[in-house]
């Protein structure tokens, strides 16, 4: 519920932020459309992420958690999903997690 961005530099930011979308997103292909997703109970986390990085995104509290706290989440959609992941999976060979890559990969070949 208090985790807050730690001071990444740029050069590994992205790194991290697929660390987070490992744990904590979901990548959704539905029809040729890719959403992201990255969730959290912190109010800090996801918007000081927004403003780090150069993507647009929709942020939004969702449905109390299991402790009846808000969940947040940071969407990414369409085109923006798919540079969003182009940018986090760049230079990530072994320091991915598999099946969220190939459902991008999967997207992205059609």
């Amino acid at each position: 519920l208090t985790v807050s961005l730690p001071l990444i530099p740029t050069e590994w930011l992205s790194h991290f932020v697929r660390g987070i979308v490992d744990g904590d997103g979901s990548i959704v292909v539905c029809n040729g459309y890719t959403r992201l997703n990255i969730s959290s109970a912190s109010p800090t986390l996801l918007p000081a992420l927004q403003s780090r990085i150069s993507f647009k995104a929709s942020l939004f509290a969702t449905g109390k958690g299991k402790r009846q706290h808000p969940l947040w989440r940071l969407v990414y959609s369409g085109k923006e999903a798919l540079r969003f992941c182009e940018w986090i999976y760049r230079d990530s060979e072994g320091l991915r997690l598999t099946r969220k890559y190939e459902k991008y990969k999967g997207d992205t070949a059609a």
